[in-house]
């Protein structure tokens, strides 16, 4: 269904809904679209639902539509999105479009005034169960009717100043119930009775209808919302729902409440690539100590053995009198720069491996300390704990072993330009008989 459909469908199906006279009803109901699509708490946030509620106070609207397409994801995320919406209750209409709902989403529609729900189309079948307990799996058997059990609270305390008049907040409360407790349907008698659990195994009684729930999830499809007075049934055309609009026109704000629900989304995925940046950067730091303080040892060592005046090393230096004493040869005088030039290339090894264990010292301790201020989500959460555990054992380990040799930026230093100097001036041995 194109964008433009999907927008106007759902801003029909809102004016459909039975409501109080609204000031500015002359000029038409306007609303802000926010959509819970996704996993709840990282596709859509508190915060950018919080913006979007913002907005709409801001904007004056008459209300906002929640189109709702979620059944998994972090259910404190989900508490605090309800608490949200059930406040703006005060200020703005509230309304739930349901496409599919569970988990953590049913308190936020346990927190909407009126219930909608979509059906007629290939995407929307009516047959299809439109809302459904599905907790999340916290392990065993008792640990699942615990988290049902907060889940249930979760919906009760969303709807609180927000059930709508008539048969329809009792059989709300009803519905929670029969979600949260599996082996029950639901039974009505008729439009001005309330809807009742009956356990799924009991025969239905003569007169009444029987609502399945216990074999769905448990949950409800399109048609058992509208038999248990839940949520109106609509379609996908203009035309059906033309006949139920209140007011002689609709205005919609557009799509400022998407793209703030969106871009906190990306914010919050942005930090969490920021944090796995900086774990990968604190392990990367210590694998460079690591390597280079491996590597430390046998390279100073072999920079010692390079010394160009070691006696093993005279035979290389033939020499012939001079006009003060003996000096080198030709020869000598090449052995002689080789073996400079050598010592102090290995000496510089051991400046630059002591100069990068300075930087990656120095890059360690500014890591340990974002490490220790930055604070995780639900997601990275523990990761970020036992990033931080670990990295303080491995680098506090790392600063013992490599403490000694960072002296050798200075040491290593003076010990090249005494090298280099003698390049410059060749020994020299006086005559033993002048």
């Amino acid at each position: 269904m194109p964008t433009f459909t999907k927008i106007a469908l759902t801003l029909l199906t809102l004016l459909a809904m039975p409501r109080p006279t609204m000031a500015g009803d002359t000029e038409g109901f306007r609303f802000l679209n926010i959509p819970v699509r996704g996993i709840i708490g990282i596709d859509i946030t508190r915060e950018g639902v919080r913006q979007a509620i913002d907005l709409a106070r801001n904007q004056q609207v008459d209300g906002i539509v929640l189109t709702i397409d979620a059944e998994i994801g972090d259910l404190d995320a989900g508490t605090a999105i309800a608490e949200l919406v059930r406040t703006a209750g005060k200020d703005l209409r509230t309304v739930a479009v349901l496409r599919q709902a569970g988990g953590p989403a049913l308190p936020i529609i346990y927190a909407c005034r009126d219930w909608l729900v979509l059906s007629g189309d290939d995407q929307t079948p009516v047959d299809r169960v439109v809302v459904a307990t599905r907790p999340a799996w916290p392990g065993d058997g008792e640990a699942l009717r615990r988290e049902m059990e907060t889940l249930h609270k979760a919906c009760l305390s969303a709807m609180v100043d927000v059930l709508p008049d008539g048969p329809t907040g009792p059989a709300r409360t009803v519905f929670a119930k029969s979600l949260m407790q599996p082996g029950y349907d639901l039974l009505t008698w008729s439009a001005a009775t309330p809807v009742q659990m009956i356990k799924a195994d009991a025969p239905t009684p003569q007169g009444g209808t029987r609502i399945p729930v216990a074999t769905r999830g448990p949950g409800i499809d399109v048609s058992g919302l509208e038999q248990a007075r839940l949520a109106v049934r609509v379609n996908n055309t203009l035309e059906s729902l033309a006949s139920g609009l209140a007011v002689p026109r609709v205005v919609s704000e557009g799509d400022p409440g998407r793209l703030l629900v969106a871009n906190d989304a990306e914010e919050a995925f942005r930090r969490r690539q920021a944090i796995g940046s900086l774990i990968d950067d604190a392990f990367a730091t210590i694998d460079g100590m690591d390597s280079l303080s491996s590597a430390f040892p046998w390279t100073l060592e072999r920079a010692k053995l390079a010394d160009p005046t070691a006696d093993w090393r005279r035979h290389r230096y033939p020499m012939q009198a001079g006009e003060d004493g003996w000096v080198f040869t030709e020869t000598g005088r090449s052995e002689w720069k080789r073996a400079v030039d050598n010592a102090a290339r290995r000496w510089r090894g051991v400046v630059a491996i002591a100069d990068e264990l300075t930087k990656l010292t120095e890059r360690g301790h500014t890591l340990k300390a974002q490490l220790a201020e930055t604070s995780g989500t639900l997601l990275d959460g523990d990761r970020l704990d036992a990033a931080r555990d670990v990295f303080n054992t491995l680098f506090e380990r790392q600063l013992k072993r490599t403490g000694h040799m960072l002296s050798y930026v200075e040491k290593g230093g003076q010990r090249i330009a005494e090298i280099e100097a003698l390049s410059e001036t060749p020994p020299t041995v006086p005559f033993s008989d002048r």
